[in-house]
């Protein structure tokens, strides 16, 4: 009868161990995929924020390219008005893409501190 009752004790213990093991098995892949989730969430956002800032400099670029010499080439009035705020504008654009790109936009979620006088001039 104790032999019975110790293999059934060993049994039972044996049980426990093997789902135990199997429970961590399962846990382990979930736990290297919540480990790995946000970093590829920062690499998407990352690669999406590139991806936008090449689109806004080739746009800007070729609005500056263009306007900067149909603003010399014009000869006064309301034209060359119009093209000294569509150059004002895009060379705006422009830099406040630079300064978001260094990390010296207005900040929000995400944002990196970049030192202060990295960012005035």
């Amino acid at each position: 009868q104790a032999l019975a009752l110790t293999w059934l004790i060993a049994l039972v213990w044996l049980g426990y161990v093997a789902a135990a093991i199997l429970q961590n098995h399962r846990q382990q892949p979930l736990a290297a995929i919540s480990k790995f989730a946000p970093l590829q969430a920062i690499e998407a956002k990352s690669r999406f924020l590139a991806q936008m800032s090449h689109e806004l400099r080739t746009s800007l670029n070729a609005i500056i390219g263009t306007g900067a010499p149909a603003f010399l080439q014009s000869g006064g009035g309301p034209v060359k008005q119009q093209l000294a705020v569509l150059l004002k504008s895009a060379e705006g654009l422009a830099a406040a893409e630079r300064r978001a790109r260094s990390g010296c936009g207005r900040g929000g979620a995400g944002a990196t501190a970049v030192p202060r006088s990295r960012c005035n001039g």
